[in-house]
């Protein structure tokens, strides 16, 4: 599903650990890392990182000229709002990368569209915060993207929303009346999941699909 080209710039934590997990999972859906910057703490201040921190990244982007920068944490909106505006790159926090993995592991239509709707409930949250900015007046819309844009694209977002969850609901029915025999074999994803890795690169690397133990993926995530 993704092409093989994409480059990034990953920030993570200074340990093998979590340098060896975040470069798996950025890797089995085609991302080539092109350097990696390590920050103890990766969760505060106004860009996840601190401000020194920060410029510095924005430097080596300008340098490398990456496609994204990864970051190796669940960012808030505002966090990701202030990097990407900062750096002038889209940023794809571990939120929106462990949902892309599970877009390309679903095998089913049912998979598929859970994941989809997630992906639409994450998107929708950031845009919110965009337009809240611009109505305060603190940005002048992000990469164009003014209140009136905004206030579109949410409507889009929830009318998508709606059509997927139709969807959703012929998808249900019509499994409903399959024999479990003719099912494939699935990885379960569930609330530990952000605990717990290891088990999407077990998946990519034992080709296995995904389906959900939570009825809706987005109630594998946390809120933000």
């Amino acid at each position: 599903m993704y092409s093989e080209d994409r480059k990034a710039i990953l920030i993570t934590y200074p340990n093998q650990f979590a340098l060896s997990e975040a470069k798996g999972l950025a890797e089995s859906i085609g991302y080539s890392i092109l350097e990696v910057i390590s920050q103890k703490n990766i969760t505060r201040s106004r860009f996840g990182v601190g401000k020194g921190k920060a410029e510095e990244i924005k430097e080596r982007v300008a340098a490398l000229k990456p496609d994204v920068i990864i970051f190796d944490e669940i960012l808030k909106p505002s966090q990701q709002y202030n990097l990407a505006r900062l750096c002038k790159i889209d940023i794809v926090d571990r939120e929106k990368l462990i949902l892309e993995i599970f877009l390309n592991r679903a095998v089913t239509n049912e998979s598929k569209i859970q994941v989809k709707l997630a992906q639409l409930k994450y998107d929708i949250v950031r845009v919110k915060e965009k337009a809240k900015l611009a109505k305060l007046g603190e940005q002048p819309g992000f990469y164009g993207l003014g209140k009136y844009d905004a206030d579109v694209h949410i409507l889009d977002i929830k009318r998508r929303s709606a059509l997927l969850k139709k969807k959703l609901q012929a998808e249900e029915s019509e499994a409903g009346k399959l024999n479990d025999q003719f099912r494939p074999v699935t990885c379960i994803a569930d609330n530990s999941l952000h605990h717990n890795c290891r088990l999407l690169l077990l998946v990519h690397r034992n080709d296995l699909p995904v389906t959900f133990r939570c009825r809706y993926p987005w109630q594998c995530f946390p809120k933000t």
